[in-house]
């Protein structure tokens, strides 16, 4: 799957993506996560090219029902962040 962020945005290699659905409830706005994206390839300034490591079905449902989707950069905390939080 592309995204339209690359090397211009600061993309890396080993960069992970959370994927929403925005919507509209109740009048009011609202994202819903969907799936998740790792980097495979950052291909320019503005285009990346990542593997959909969840959530597939749903990210595919919302693109056919051209749903408006979202993506954001996402930082997994290695158990010592983890631990430094805590303490």
């Amino acid at each position: 799957m592309y995204i339209s962020l690359g090397s211009a945005h600061g993309v890396g290699s080993k960069a992970r993506f959370k994927v929403y659905e925005l919507r509209t409830v109740a009048g009011r706005n609202s994202r819903k996560e969907i799936g998740e994206l790792k980097v495979s390839a950052v291909e320019g300034e503005d285009l990346t090219l990542c593997d959909v490591v969840k959530g597939g079905k749903e990210i595919k449902a919302a693109m056919d029902a051209q749903q408006k989707i979202e993506v954001e950069v996402f930082h997994k905390k290695t158990i010592g962040e983890i631990a430094k939080g805590i303490i």
